[in-house]
């Protein structure tokens, strides 16, 4: 669920590379390398650490990166998310051509795609009232 909630909320954290992010100091806003004026990503100083320890794909009760950050996750999501957008199913054919977990999995990160616009809708309702009641 944390990983389905992230895709949504956060895609740019949910496709960054671990590893990549222990080596190179990253750009915020782009979720890539920074680059300096020679065009070579920088690399963190010697003293500098990652910020893994502020990182949303850290499971707070674990304290270390969630399993399901992996290539073949974030392939299924995307599957998932273009046939969300695009109201067709994964595979060709109708529903009984397509594979129950496939289909379990379609309707798993629809319920939390619905269940994360609704929050981002009531929080964006909730912050335009306080902006009018001023």
């Amino acid at each position: 669920m944390q990983g389905a909630r992230l895709f949504w909320q956060r895609p740019e954290y949910f496709f960054r590379d671990c590893a990549e992010c222990r080596e190179f100091c990253i750009d915020e806003r782009t979720g890539r390398p920074k680059l300096g004026p020679d065009g070579e990503a920088i690399r963190l100083g010697e003293k500098q650490k990652a910020p893994c320890e502020a990182c949303p794909k850290r499971d707070k009760e674990t304290g270390s990166i969630w399993a399901g950050f992996t290539a073949h996750n974030a392939m299924v999501f995307e599957i998932c998310r273009a046939s969300i957008e695009l109201g067709a199913l994964p595979r060709p054919g109708g529903i009984e051509d397509q594979e129950p977990a496939s289909l379990q999995t379609l309707l798993l990160l629809k319920a939390i795609k619905d269940d994360c616009d609704a929050t981002a809708s009531a929080e964006h309702e909730e912050a335009l009232l306080k902006a009018l009641v001023r």
